[in-house]
């Protein structure tokens, strides 16, 4: 097999699995001069040592603002996703000066077929972008299992 074939299949290997991990949301959905980015992450924790104990994370979502970098930052744990559920960002608006950030998860499997981590929880993390000042509110809604909504005031 000639390297360029192998450089090129690793390539594409390494695209797919990035593809995974992190799915930026489209600006365009926000509707806003004001947003420049937004950043959407399953955080996974996967350590050589299986032991190894996952960092806590809150719950409710933790909302920071940070106006020096013109951003705002989610972290929080959400019921579902592994192997047959998918946490993803169904939706961003930003209307007057409140952002709400929503959460949903999709089957990516038939439910009936036996998934072993039905019941798992995930770990996401939302970056969002300004290019002027931040929002005074922002609300994250979890659906699916979760079903629950945070609001943080800046």
């Amino acid at each position: 097999m000639n390297r360029r074939k192998v450089v090129g299949m690793g390539v594409a290997l390494l695209t797919t699995l990035t593809g995974c991990s992190s799915r930026p949301m489209s600006v365009s959905s926000i509707e806003s001069t004001n947003v420049s980015k937004i950043t959407f992450e399953i955080v996974s924790y996967v350590d050589s040592d299986p032991y190894q104990p996952i960092p806590a994370v809150p719950d409710p979502a933790r909302i920071t603002f940070n106006d020096e970098m013109k951003q705002i930052e989610v972290i929080g744990r959400m019921l579902g996703g592994g192997e047959c559920h998918e946490i993803y960002l169904s939706d961003a608006s930003l209307n007057n000066d409140s952002l709400v950030l929503e959460l949903d998860e999709k089957f990516i499997a038939y439910p009936w077929s036996g998934c072993p981590g039905a019941m798992t929880s995930e770990i996401y993390y939302i970056v969002v972008e300004f290019v002027d000042e931040l929002p005074e509110s922002v609300t994250v809604n979890e659906k699916g299992k979760s079903n629950k909504s945070t609001t943080e005031t800046a």
